[in-house]
């Protein structure tokens, strides 16, 4: 199992310390989910996300896009906050 599995697992698993131990230390989150600022850092970005994670539950994952030469990747996953899905710009919908 690659890195990008393990995100995704440890994502839905709502698990910090497994996200964190997964980063370079030059890592740098771009999130709109979140806030529409950059996070760059280990530290900043464990931080972030483990504050979000307490927030949003339950996280799902629908789709993962990998940039290999850039060693970098994005996942799309949908959450809940209070009862409701949180605002954003990447809207997924299916087709009945």
């Amino acid at each position: 199992m690659d890195w990008l599995a393990y995100f995704q697992l440890s994502l839905e698993a709502a698990d910090p310390k497994t996200l964190a131990a997964l980063f370079a230390d030059e890592v740098t989150l771009h999130t709109l989910a979140v806030s529409r600022q950059s996070y760059t850092s280990k530290a900043l970005v464990a931080q972030t996300l483990g504050m979000a994670l307490a927030v949003l539950a339950p996280i799902q994952v629908t789709d993962a896009l990998r940039h290999y030469a850039a060693h970098s990747a994005a996942v799309v996953f949908t959450a809940q906050v209070a009862e409701a899905p949180p605002p954003g710009d990447l809207v997924s919908h299916r087709a009945r």
